[in-house]
């Protein structure tokens, strides 16, 4: 009697372990699936979302649909968040590439390993109206990371220089801008044309902000009477410089005392909207003429944190 009922507090015991164990691994699957999950799935209306960590992460085209990416924290290779460029170049939009190939060229030759390397690509803009006029001086950065490279992180800035330099930088109304921008190397356009609505998180409401595209060229050798629009097939102004013939180097645009938009003839000369031997700014939005390649497009600029105004019933329009 004494060795049956000790056989059945054994197989109970038994029983016991067993029971807990199930429970303990169907608690275990519960929390897995229940706990923190990353949002998937953006579309262009809805390019950001905070996770958990504090992390920002963003819907940028040139990935594919559903795709993110985690903003560079700076760990060595030079690259800042997105939050510490904009403080210092001020609002920023993702740019969807149009064509490798004019990426390709407005890295001034440097080919890219794979566009999946080509990540947090933006442009940062900051703005202000010149005293007493009606158009707009400052500077446009475009910032990315190419994880084909020792060291991915690149940014460029672009300056319109201040004053009457900046008098084709202008809204032509008020969803339509576009303004005149160089360093050594190249001139841009930005262009700011249409009206889009984007979420800072799937679940927020929409905000009216605006959508628009980056033209580039680069500055290239030209012959006599021509200028770089018309020498594609033209070493770059620098590739030139770096074994001249003759030793004849040609003088950098930082080195002129006009911006590229004033000049008329030349590898300098970045006029579109020709009219005689200036510009006419109000003849067309976008770039008119082949000097200029679409580089790519954006969307969700801030135009008033993008611009220095309070409100966009504040920009000064033609």
């Amino acid at each position: 009697m004494k060795k049956i009922l000790s056989k059945k507090i054994i197989l109970l015991f038994y029983l016991l372990i067993l029971s807990g164990g199930a429970v303990f691994l169907l608690l275990n699957c519960g929390s897995d699936k229940s706990g923190p999950t990353t949002t998937t799935g953006f579309t262009p209306d809805s390019p950001t979302a905070d996770n958990s960590e504090g992390e920002s992460e963003y819907y940028d085209p040139s990935l594919g649909r559903g795709s993110s990416s985690q903003h560079s924290t700076g760990t060595g290779s030079g690259g800042s968040s997105v939050s510490e460029n904009e403080a210092k170049w001020g609002t920023s939009a993702p740019i969807t590439i149009t064509n490798s190939l004019i990426f390709e060229d407005f890295r001034l030759g440097v080919p890219v390993n794979s566009m999946n390397d080509i990540q947090n690509l933006r442009v940062y803009v900051k703005l202000g109206k010149v005293s007493g006029q009606k158009y707009y001086a400052g500077r446009v950065t475009i910032a990315y990371e190419d994880y084909g490279r020792e060291k991915p992180f690149r940014n460029i800035s672009f300056q319109s220089g201040n004053g009457a330099n900046a008098k084709y930088n202008v809204w032509l109304k008020k969803t339509k801008f576009h303004g005149f921008f160089q360093e050594n190397n190249g001139a841009l356009i930005l262009v700011i044309d249409r009206i889009t609505s984007i979420r800072p998180n799937p679940d927020a409401p929409a905000v009216m902000s605006y959508g628009g595209s980056i033209w580039t060229m680069q500055f290239r050798t030209t012959f006599r009477g021509q200028n770089s629009c018309n020498n594609r097939d033209q070493k770059y102004v620098f590739q030139y410089n770096q074994n001249p013939p003759g030793g004849e180097l040609i003088p950098m645009l930082s080195e002129r005392n006009r911006k590229c938009w004033f000049l008329t003839i030349g590898p300098f000369d970045c006029r579109t909207w020709r009219h005689g031997k200036g510009v006419n700014t109000f003849k067309a939005v976008e770039p008119d003429d082949n000097c200029y390649s679409k580089l790519g497009t954006f969307e969700g600029l801030d135009i008033p944190k993008a611009f220095g105004v309070s409100a966009i019933s504040n920009l000064a329009t033609y």
